[in-house]
């Protein structure tokens, strides 16, 4: 395990979960400049950041290839709006990320935020542990279960060892807010 790095576990979605103060930002806008210097794409968020080319309200919008990333995405992805026209063009943009593309990075607090569309599009989970700790868990599921819940394997942990190169890189000092209707 030793050998492999938080970039050999990179989908088109991926998804950190956290709790308050432990870092998920931070490892998403990390993982955001390592895919960035690695693929030679741009970093666009919905928060601002030292190395971001462009800000939006909703970075699924952008048409070019980039690493997008959505910090608190629950709430750009309200889970129970979908029945709204929001909801139906996040699916569509969702579903051209391979074609423009495009990487996605997006934080969560809590399992149950995560947008049944991302979780369909995602590997798996990676989960801030605090201390610079982050585990990455895969889904199992059991088919027979007539509607199965997923019992998570654990594919290892990684420790930001260089914490200068994560600390400082990024903190929340701005709140997302959804896009305008």
């Amino acid at each position: 395990m030793s050998s492999l790095t938080p970039l050999d576990f990179v989908s088109r979605v991926n998804v950190i979960l956290g709790d308050l103060g432990t870092g998920k930002s931070a490892f998403a806008f990390w993982l955001a400049r390592e895919l960035s210097i690695r693929d030679n794409l741009p970093v666009v968020a919905n928060v601002p950041c030292d190395f971001c080319v462009d800000v939006l309200d909703n970075p699924l919008r952008y048409e070019s290839p980039a690493v997008l990333v959505l910090d608190e995405a629950h709430i750009i992805l309200d889970s129970r709006a979908f029945a709204t026209k929001l909801s139906r063009e996040i699916s569509q943009q969702l579903s051209f990320l391979r074609k423009r593309s495009q990487i996605l990075i997006a934080t969560f607090q809590y399992w149950g935020q995560v947008d049944i569309r991302l979780r369909s599009f995602s590997r798996g989970v990676w989960v801030a542990e605090g201390r610079w700790v982050y585990s990455f868990y895969v889904p199992r599921y059991n088919v027979l279960e007539e509607s199965p819940e997923p019992q998570w394997e654990n594919l290892g942990f990684f420790r930001i060892k260089e914490v200068q190169n994560i600390l400082g890189l990024y903190d929340t000092f701005a709140i997302p807010t959804p896009p305008a209707k």
